[in-house]
């Protein structure tokens, strides 16, 4: 699905907005070493860039970070639950955009929380969850029970549980709300239903029905 998504992600305006918004929380400082999970193309890795850190981005899909715009950050292919190239205490700061929704949350933190330096961070947004409820609710309707691997952080104080028993301090929890358009709202909504599946779909069915 990223694969597919990988070309025209640069125009899900809504990603580049919190990736930013998130960096900005995180206070990224000029001389800090930050590993970016599930970087996609990298809308966090730049913003982090930006601010003077050395940036390492990790994603599962080798077209995402082809399609990167971040010179000064290094790229690699990998899991975000299993950095295996990196010993503990390697990094600053682990960031994590967008990522989150799709990974089982405990096994992602536990393993960020190896690779930070004693006194290291990490952010990430527990948006995803809110986002993908509605398809999960809809499938319900239909008899389907979807499970979400985001949902130990589906409340704050869930999401401070999940910390807290992976073994990081909560320093502290951020509520905004992210505002999309329609424009965004649309392609999450074909990302999440497989649009090409839904296509073939349709287009099946109409040469069956001609």
């Amino acid at each position: 699905m990223f694969s597919d998504r990988a070309e025209g992600y640069h125009r899900e305006r809504w990603h580049i907005r919190y990736a930013r918004r998130l960096v900005s929380l995180a206070s990224v400082e000029a001389d800090a070493c930050v590993l970016d999970a599930d970087t996609g193309t990298g809308f966090a890795a730049e913003a982090a860039a930006e601010a003077g850190a050395s940036v390492i981005s990790v994603d599962i899909s080798p077209a995402m970070p082809a399609r990167a715009r971040a010179p000064d950050v290094t790229f690699v292919q990998g899991d975000a639950t299993d950095f295996v190239a990196y010993r503990n205490g390697v990094f600053d700061l682990v960031l994590c955009s967008a990522g989150m929704l799709y990974l089982p949350a405990g096994n992602a933190l536990r393993e960020w929380h190896r690779v930070l330096a004693p006194g290291g961070r990490s952010a990430s947004p527990r948006c995803g969850w809110v986002i993908r409820s509605p398809f999960r609710r809809h499938a319900a309707d239909f008899g389907l029970a979807l499970t979400d691997p985001a949902s130990p952080l589906g409340t704050p104080d869930h999401c401070a549980s999940a910390l807290v028993e992976a073994g990081f301090v909560v320093e502290r929890v951020v509520g905004e709300t992210i505002r999309s358009g329609r424009e965004d709202l649309q392609r999450a909504w074909a990302a999440h239903i497989g649009q090409k599946a839904v296509d073939e779909l349709a287009g099946a069915l109409g040469r069956y029905a001609s």
